[in-house]
Protein backbone atom coordinates (compact mmCIF):
# COMPACT_ATOMS: atom_id res chain seq x y z
CA UNK A 1 0.00 0.00 0.00
CA UNK A 2 1.57 3.12 -1.00
CA UNK A 3 -0.10 6.27 0.00
CA UNK A 4 0.89 9.80 -0.81
CA UNK A 5 1.18 13.30 2.08
CA UNK A 6 2.29 16.19 1.57
CA UNK A 7 5.69 15.72 2.50
CA UNK A 8 6.39 12.46 0.44
CA UNK A 9 5.04 8.78 0.34
CA UNK A 10 4.34 6.16 3.32
CA UNK A 11 5.45 2.43 1.85
CA UNK A 12 4.09 -0.15 3.90
CA UNK A 13 3.48 -3.35 2.11
CA UNK A 14 4.19 -5.72 4.81
CA UNK A 15 5.52 -6.57 8.33
CA UNK A 16 8.98 -6.21 8.92
CA UNK A 17 9.85 -4.60 5.34
CA UNK A 18 13.09 -3.62 6.82
CA UNK A 19 15.57 -0.82 5.67
CA UNK A 20 17.00 -2.74 2.73
CA UNK A 21 13.77 -3.13 1.22
CA UNK A 22 12.09 0.13 2.41
CA UNK A 23 15.21 2.23 0.41
CA UNK A 24 14.85 -0.32 -2.38
CA UNK A 25 11.12 0.43 -3.23
CA UNK A 26 11.99 4.06 -2.75
CA UNK A 27 14.79 4.00 -5.41
CA UNK A 28 12.77 2.31 -7.76
CA UNK A 29 10.19 5.59 -7.39
CA UNK A 30 13.00 7.60 -8.19
CA UNK A 31 12.20 9.85 -11.38
CA UNK A 32 15.28 11.91 -11.74
CA UNK A 33 18.67 10.99 -12.66
CA UNK A 34 19.70 11.02 -9.28
CA UNK A 35 18.85 10.03 -5.80
CA UNK A 36 20.38 11.83 -2.79
CA UNK A 37 20.58 8.71 0.74
CA UNK A 38 20.35 10.98 3.99
CA UNK A 39 19.73 8.99 7.33
CA UNK A 40 16.44 10.74 9.07
CA UNK A 41 18.99 12.05 11.68
CA UNK A 42 20.88 13.70 9.61
CA UNK A 43 21.97 17.26 9.89
CA UNK A 44 23.06 19.24 7.00
CA UNK A 45 25.27 22.60 7.67
CA UNK A 46 27.29 24.88 5.32
CA UNK A 47 29.62 22.32 4.25
CA UNK A 48 26.96 20.15 2.80
CA UNK A 49 27.24 20.85 -0.64
CA UNK A 50 25.11 18.64 -3.15
CA UNK A 51 25.94 20.48 -5.96
CA UNK A 52 29.06 19.28 -5.10
CA UNK A 53 27.85 15.40 -5.43
CA UNK A 54 25.60 16.26 -8.87
CA UNK A 55 28.80 17.78 -10.50
CA UNK A 56 31.27 14.36 -10.11
CA UNK A 57 28.18 12.43 -11.43
CA UNK A 58 27.66 14.72 -14.03
CA UNK A 59 31.62 15.10 -15.43
CA UNK A 60 33.31 11.67 -14.16
CA UNK A 61 32.51 7.58 -14.29
CA UNK A 62 31.03 7.91 -10.86
CA UNK A 63 28.46 6.33 -9.64
CA UNK A 64 27.93 7.07 -6.16
CA UNK A 65 29.49 10.13 -4.43
CA UNK A 66 29.37 10.00 -0.60
CA UNK A 67 30.32 12.77 2.32
CA UNK A 68 31.31 12.91 5.88
CA UNK A 69 29.27 12.21 9.27
CA UNK A 70 31.49 14.60 11.27
CA UNK A 71 31.28 12.57 14.34
CA UNK A 72 31.32 8.49 12.60
CA UNK A 73 34.25 10.08 10.08
CA UNK A 74 36.14 6.48 9.64
CA UNK A 75 33.30 4.40 7.78
CA UNK A 76 34.61 5.03 4.51
CA UNK A 77 36.97 2.22 3.44
CA UNK A 78 38.05 -0.26 0.95
CA UNK A 79 37.13 -4.02 0.37
CA UNK A 80 39.70 -6.88 0.05
CA UNK A 81 39.01 -10.39 0.07
CA UNK A 82 41.67 -13.13 1.00
CA UNK A 83 42.20 -16.76 1.10
CA UNK A 84 43.76 -18.21 4.37
CA UNK A 85 44.15 -21.13 6.62
CA UNK A 86 40.63 -20.26 8.17
CA UNK A 87 38.76 -20.04 4.61
CA UNK A 88 37.45 -16.87 2.49
CA UNK A 89 37.79 -14.27 4.49
CA UNK A 90 36.02 -10.50 3.22
CA UNK A 91 38.06 -7.41 5.27
CA UNK A 92 36.92 -3.92 5.58
CA UNK A 93 39.24 -1.54 5.88
CA UNK A 94 37.97 1.77 7.48
CA UNK A 95 39.35 5.10 7.45
CA UNK A 96 41.38 3.68 4.34
CA UNK A 97 40.56 6.23 1.46
CA UNK A 98 43.21 8.60 1.70
CA UNK A 99 46.18 5.99 2.72
CA UNK A 100 45.11 4.49 -1.51
CA UNK A 101 45.97 8.12 -2.52
CA UNK A 102 43.17 7.78 -5.35
CA UNK A 103 42.53 11.41 -5.70
CA UNK A 104 39.91 11.93 -8.37
CA UNK A 105 40.88 14.26 -11.48
CA UNK A 106 39.60 17.94 -11.04
CA UNK A 107 38.45 17.29 -7.62
CA UNK A 108 41.94 16.90 -5.41
CA UNK A 109 39.74 17.26 -2.54
CA UNK A 110 37.85 13.74 -3.59
CA UNK A 111 38.64 10.23 -3.69
CA UNK A 112 38.10 6.48 -5.24
CA UNK A 113 37.02 4.34 -2.82
CA UNK A 114 34.82 0.83 -2.09
CA UNK A 115 32.52 2.50 1.03
CA UNK A 116 30.93 5.58 2.08
CA UNK A 117 28.65 6.31 4.78
CA UNK A 118 24.99 6.31 4.70
CA UNK A 119 25.12 10.14 3.07
CA UNK A 120 25.44 9.99 -1.06
CA UNK A 121 24.52 11.15 -4.18
CA UNK A 122 24.44 8.19 -7.11
CA UNK A 123 23.06 7.73 -10.79
CA UNK A 124 19.66 5.97 -10.16
CA UNK A 125 19.69 3.60 -13.17
CA UNK A 126 23.54 1.94 -12.01
CA UNK A 127 22.01 1.78 -8.83
CA UNK A 128 19.06 0.07 -9.96
CA UNK A 129 21.20 -2.19 -12.56
CA UNK A 130 22.90 -3.99 -9.43
CA UNK A 131 19.98 -4.39 -8.09
CA UNK A 132 19.93 -1.77 -5.36
CA UNK A 133 20.08 -3.37 -1.64
CA UNK A 134 19.45 -7.11 -0.77
CA UNK A 135 15.64 -7.42 -0.15
CA UNK A 136 16.47 -10.42 3.00
CA UNK A 137 19.30 -8.43 4.64
CA UNK A 138 17.87 -6.93 8.04
CA UNK A 139 21.75 -6.10 9.00
CA UNK A 140 24.65 -5.56 6.38
CA UNK A 141 22.78 -4.19 4.00
CA UNK A 142 24.70 -1.09 3.28
CA UNK A 143 28.06 -3.31 2.83
CA UNK A 144 26.21 -5.60 0.65
CA UNK A 145 25.04 -2.56 -1.62
CA UNK A 146 28.82 -1.33 -1.75
CA UNK A 147 29.47 -5.25 -2.86
CA UNK A 148 27.02 -5.07 -5.60
CA UNK A 149 28.16 -1.71 -6.97
CA UNK A 150 32.36 -3.20 -6.75
CA UNK A 151 31.14 -6.66 -8.44
CA UNK A 152 29.09 -4.70 -11.10
CA UNK A 153 32.21 -2.41 -12.13
CA UNK A 154 30.55 0.79 -10.32
CA UNK A 155 33.09 3.53 -9.72
CA UNK A 156 32.65 4.75 -5.82
CA UNK A 157 34.04 8.26 -4.64
CA UNK A 158 34.03 9.85 -1.39
CA UNK A 159 34.21 13.63 -0.53
CA UNK A 160 35.40 13.95 2.77
CA UNK A 161 34.71 17.93 2.77
CA UNK A 162 31.31 17.41 2.03
CA UNK A 163 29.77 16.74 5.49
CA UNK A 164 26.88 16.52 7.58
CA UNK A 165 25.95 15.95 11.70
CA UNK A 166 24.23 12.80 12.91
CA UNK A 167 22.23 14.01 15.74
CA UNK A 168 21.18 9.84 16.63
CA UNK A 169 20.67 9.14 20.41
CA UNK A 170 20.23 5.57 21.25
CA UNK A 171 17.00 5.29 22.81
CA UNK A 172 17.15 3.81 26.34
CA UNK A 173 15.54 0.06 25.73
CA UNK A 174 15.38 -2.03 29.26
CA UNK A 175 17.14 -5.86 28.93
CA UNK A 176 14.05 -6.66 30.33
CA UNK A 177 12.08 -6.12 26.82
CA UNK A 178 13.84 -8.57 25.24
CA UNK A 179 15.13 -5.86 22.95
CA UNK A 180 18.75 -6.86 23.08
CA UNK A 181 18.54 -10.53 22.76
CA UNK A 182 16.40 -9.91 19.66
CA UNK A 183 19.10 -7.99 18.21
CA UNK A 184 21.87 -10.33 19.07
CA UNK A 185 20.08 -12.95 17.31
CA UNK A 186 19.21 -10.53 14.18
CA UNK A 187 22.87 -9.77 13.72
CA UNK A 188 24.44 -13.25 14.05
CA UNK A 189 21.30 -14.44 11.56
CA UNK A 190 22.23 -11.44 8.91
CA UNK A 191 25.96 -12.16 9.31
CA UNK A 192 25.58 -15.79 8.01
CA UNK A 193 23.47 -14.65 5.22
CA UNK A 194 25.45 -12.05 4.48
CA UNK A 195 28.80 -14.56 4.36
CA UNK A 196 26.77 -17.24 2.16
CA UNK A 197 25.48 -14.30 -0.41
CA UNK A 198 29.14 -13.46 -1.14
CA UNK A 199 30.78 -16.55 -0.41
CA UNK A 200 32.82 -15.72 2.16
CA UNK A 201 33.65 -17.53 5.95
CA UNK A 202 34.51 -14.33 7.83
CA UNK A 203 34.13 -10.48 7.22
CA UNK A 204 35.76 -8.49 9.62
CA UNK A 205 36.35 -4.70 10.07
CA UNK A 206 39.92 -3.82 9.93
CA UNK A 207 41.65 -0.31 10.97
CA UNK A 208 43.26 1.87 8.13
CA UNK A 209 46.83 1.00 9.81
CA UNK A 210 46.34 -2.75 8.84
CA UNK A 211 45.62 -1.12 4.79
CA UNK A 212 48.57 -1.54 2.38
CA UNK A 213 47.99 -0.05 -1.03
CA UNK A 214 47.68 -2.09 -4.26
CA UNK A 215 49.13 -5.33 -2.45
CA UNK A 216 47.59 -8.69 -2.42
CA UNK A 217 46.34 -10.60 1.13
CA UNK A 218 46.71 -13.67 -0.78
CA UNK A 219 48.43 -15.13 -4.22
CA UNK A 220 47.30 -14.15 -7.43
CA UNK A 221 45.89 -17.11 -8.58
CA UNK A 222 43.57 -17.23 -5.50
CA UNK A 223 42.38 -13.22 -5.19
CA UNK A 224 39.60 -14.23 -7.95
CA UNK A 225 36.26 -15.27 -6.23
CA UNK A 226 33.21 -15.46 -7.79
CA UNK A 227 29.75 -14.67 -6.23
CA UNK A 228 26.37 -14.07 -7.36
CA UNK A 229 25.05 -10.90 -8.13
CA UNK A 230 20.99 -10.63 -7.84
CA UNK A 231 19.64 -7.82 -9.96
CA UNK A 232 17.09 -7.37 -13.11
CA UNK A 233 19.33 -9.69 -15.04
CA UNK A 234 21.07 -12.64 -12.32
CA UNK A 235 24.29 -12.97 -13.22
CA UNK A 236 28.00 -14.01 -11.76
CA UNK A 237 30.65 -11.44 -11.31
CA UNK A 238 34.06 -12.20 -10.39
CA UNK A 239 35.68 -9.60 -7.94
CA UNK A 240 39.52 -9.11 -8.51
CA UNK A 241 41.71 -8.91 -5.16
CA UNK A 242 43.38 -6.23 -7.19
CA UNK A 243 42.79 -2.60 -8.42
Amino acid sequence: VVSTQSTGYVIGDEEDLGIALGRSLAVKMVQTKYFLLLDDDTVLNDNTDIELLAEILDTTDATLVGGKVENNSHFAGYFRFALGPYGRSLFHYNGACPLANETLPNYPSCMRCDTTTNVFMAKTADVLEVGCWSRELKVKEHKDLFLRLKAGGKKVVYCPGFTVYNRKQRPKISIETGYTKLKIGRSLQMRKMFNGIWNVDHHLEAGAWFFQPRRDLCDEENAIIQVTLLGPNTRTHTILNLN
